[in-house]
This record gives structure tokens, C-alpha cells and sequence, in this order.
């Protein structure tokens, strides 16, 4: 049997994912794009990974630099999310929001739930994607009691607080 690609869809949009937007710099251009391909992958050492389609603009950016912030989207952010989603803007700058630049050089967008600095180890094919495995070399948190935007079933939602865990 062959599951289609719509199928396939709507299956993994009911695994509930966090919402980033990865930033990254070159030559002192800015570039940002929306994902939710993001995953931890190991704590010795510290690596992440996430995933960027083949045609992304942000792609070239950040193989030329090696490096990429993931900024976390807190629940009130989700204008910021479509900001930066495929299909959107062909120049995803950073739209004028404030940032600051990190120890890697990339940005890290203020009042983000929180955010990591990597350095790009490894660049793997994966289907119409390609999987940067990035060393986290810095990482805070930005709204500790704030939410986190989740991406569930095609659209955009948060936690409520009394729904987080250990609350």
C-alpha cells in the first residue's frame, strides 16, 4: 500500500510540534524562515538539528556562514511565525524586529521564548530537505512564564498556561 502525500499530512500534522524561526547572517545580510523541523539530538556534546527545504532562500546563508540561531516562538508570536513562513516574502529579512546579533554572528530575536546558537557540524541530504545537525554553542531563555506556539493539524495554537507541564 502507498501512502499518499495528503495522507501522509494529515497523519504527522497531529504529532504537535514547537515553532522556531532560524535566523542566520552573511556578508551582514539577515535572513530568517519559519519551522517546526526541530529536534534535540544529543547532550554530550550539545547538538540539534532542523530541517530546511532544498529551495529555501535561507539555504545558501547558511552553508556559507555555518552558523543559524533557533529563536523558540512564544504563543503570542504567531504573527511573527507567518512573518517568516514559506510562501510569504520572497526577502524574509528580518521585517524591521529587534534583534541582536549573537556570539555566531547570527541574530537572535528579542522577546522570543528562547533561543540557540549553533554552528553547523554536518549537512545531510533528506528527501526535498536538507538536515543541518548544528553544535549549540549558546542558548537562553528569553519569557520564562510565557507559553510556546504549536503548530498542530495545519494552523497555529498555544498551551494554555495551567496546561503546561510542571505548573
Amino acid at each position: 500500500m502507498t501512502v499518499t502525500r495528503e495522507e501522509y499530512r494529515r497523519a504527522i500534522g497531529t504529532f504537535a510540534t514547537g515553532v522556531a524561526v532560524i535566523t542566520t547572517a552573511r556578508d551582514g545580510e539577515l535572513k530568517g524562515i519559519t519551522v517546526n523541523a526541530v529536534s534535540s539530538v544529543s547532550l554530550e556534546p550539545l547538538l540539534l538539528l532542523v530541517c530546511i527545504a532544498r529551495g529555501a532562500h535561507i539555504l545558501p546563508y547558511m552553508v556559507e556562514s555555518g552558523v543559524f540561531t533557533v529563536n523558540v516562538l512564544a504563543d503570542d508570536k504567531e504573527a511573527i511565525a507567518r512573518q517568516f513562513s514559506a510562501g510569504q516574502h520572497e526577502n524574509r529579512d528580518l521585517f524591521g524586529l529587534p534583534y541582536r546579533i549573537g556570539e555566531t554572528g547570527a541574530p537572535i530575536l528579542d522577546n522570543t521564548l528562547s533561543f540557540l546558537e549553533c554552528r553547523v557540524q554536518a549537512r545531510l541530504p533528506g528527501g526535498d530537505h536538507d538536515i543541518f545537525l548544528g553544535e549549540v554553542v549558546r542558548a537562553g531563555v528569553q519569557r520564562p512564564d510565557a507559553g510556546p506556539l504549536i503548530f498542530y493539524r495545519g494552523g497555529y495554537t498555544g498551551l494554555r498556561p495551567e496546561e503546561r507541564a510542571g505548573e
